[in-house]
């Protein structure tokens, strides 16, 4: 009696660990990154249709990998043991696939780098390979120490820029990276929002951060809100810079990247 007590004890207190996956699925680019950087190759089913293009930032491990639109007839032929996804699928189809033994793992979308650390740890887990994620994850809360030792000297105001004329305010991860480069964000407001013109010909910040203007699409649009007099004059007159779209793109490690860039050259100008 005592030993059927003990069993059942052990197994509340220490659920059996689920198997390491060995057909991830991957339902959108954002997804993608996470499952292309902490699993293993072989573990890798298939990834989304946009996991070679320029703003995904890992779409160099994406080569020779299967794609997959985030379809319930294209994915589940695949018969995927983990599905990831951020945004790709709906609900509708990770319900179904649930339905049929899948496990689905939600990446989250997160505004801070915190976050997007806490998730490095969350979806390694997930994939089996813990050690890998932490490892990982120690290594960029190392990069975050180094920007705070590094930080400028004087306060810098500095306007994110998209080729469409939008700028990022409070509770974005645009406003997260600028404060872990030390800079100050000159968008007070919060959220997504167009770039402040008439404040903007009264005051310039000191530097911008331009981004997105890689895509094909940013080259293409006459009517691009970037194209305005003012903005225009405000980019041939202010230092700039440049993040490539795949640092931006989705809730990743790369937003460090950016940190670092911007604060490279902030420093630079001291």
């Amino acid at each position: 009696m005592h030993r059927v007590f003990l069993i059942a004890a052990l197994l509340c207190v220490a659920p059996q660990a689920q198997a390491q996956p060995r057909r991830i699925v991957s339902l959108d680019f954002c997804a993608d990154q996470y499952v292309l950087r902490l699993a293993d190759r072989d573990q890798i089913t298939a990834v989304s249709r946009g996991a070679g293009a320029i703003d995904s930032y890992e779409r160099a491990r994406a080569r020779g990998l299967a794609r997959v639109r985030p379809t319930l007839e294209e994915v589940a032929t695949l018969h995927p043991d983990l599905v990831v996804r951020a945004f790709g699928g709906g609900p509708t189809l990770t319900a179904a696939l649930a339905r049929r033994g899948a496990r689905v793992l939600t990446v989250g979308w997160s505004e801070t780098i915190e976050g997007v650390i806490a998730d490095v740890r969350r979806a390694a887990r997930a994939f089996g390979q813990a050690e890998r994620g932490e490892a990982f994850a120690h290594a960029l809360e190392a990069r975050r120490a180094a920007l705070t030792h590094m930080r400028p000297a004087r306060p810098v105001r500095v306007l994110y820029v998209t080729p469409g004329g939008v700028t990022a305010g409070r509770g974005t991860l645009v406003d997260a990276i600028l404060r872990e480069a030390g800079a100050e964000n000159s968008e007070s407001g919060a959220g997504w929002r167009p770039a402040p013109l008439e404040r903007l010909a009264r005051a310039a910040p000191d530097r911008l951060v331009l981004s997105f203007f890689d895509l094909p699409a940013a080259q293409r649009n006459a009517w691009s809100a970037a194209r305005h007099p003012v903005l225009r004059r405000l980019v041939r007159a202010t230092p700039a810079t440049t993040w490539p779209s795949a640092w931006t793109a989705c809730p990743t490690w790369a937003a460090l990247d950016a940190a670092e860039a911007l604060q490279r050259d902030i420093v630079a100008r001291e």
